[in-house]
């Protein structure tokens, strides 16, 4: 049973301070034993918010006398002790499994059952994937320049058949200027032998 003890005290003489002497104020005394626990929380939730953190809530307890605060467990060990019904568990470690509980005390330590328990997993880290960039390889380029190689020796009927001009562009040019110069000397010798007949 708890119980009260009212003392008054009245102030004779008091030197150097506010209060004069006759003044008289009361002091509330606690007396007695408190075995009565608060009642059991209810642990609400837990969720992963980053891949190394999980916040975790509870419901109130309600204590017939004088409440003290919560203990939260981690895997069965004390992580942390507050009034508040949350907590925010960093520093964990990624795609890790974790198993919360949480109990309540009152101010003359009587602890209360421990509540349900909740597990949950942190995520992964983010994977990263580099950008793909193109690339040629040695082999790609040789084999471009053996085909191009391939192209300048290909008869012109074949090259118009396959839709590509002649490799390279100057010998075709002075190949046709070779073979308009021949026909200009053919003429001019047909000419020439015509006016003579």
């Amino acid at each position: 049973m708890i119980r009260f003890l009212f003392l008054t005290i009245v102030l004779l003489s008091i030197s150097n301070t506010v209060l004069a002497a006759g003044s008289e104020f009361n002091i509330k005394v606690l007396s007695g034993d408190d075995t009565t626990p608060p009642t059991t929380p209810t642990l609400l939730s837990a969720v992963p918010t980053a891949y190394s953190q999980i916040d975790v809530a509870w419901s109130a307890s309600i204590d017939n006398f004088t409440f003290g605060g919560y203990v939260l467990l981690r895997d069965g060990t004390p992580i942390a002790t507050t009034t508040q019904t949350s907590f925010n568990d960093t520093g964990l470690t990624p795609e890790t499994l974790y198993n919360y509980e949480v109990y309540a005390f009152d101010n003359f330590l009587n602890i209360s059952t421990t509540s349900n328990s909740i597990a949950t997993t942190t995520p992964a880290l983010p994977v990263v994937t580099p950008p793909v960039t193109a690339t040629t390889t040695e082999d790609e380029t040789t084999s471009e320049s053996t085909k191009i190689n391939s192209l300048r020796y290909l008869p012109i009927t074949k090259l118009i058949l396959l839709g590509k001009p002649l490799v390279p562009l100057d010998t075709l040019y002075v190949g046709v200027k070779i073979m308009s110069i021949m026909a200009g000397i053919l003429v001019m010798i047909l000419t020439v032998r015509n006016t003579r007949q």
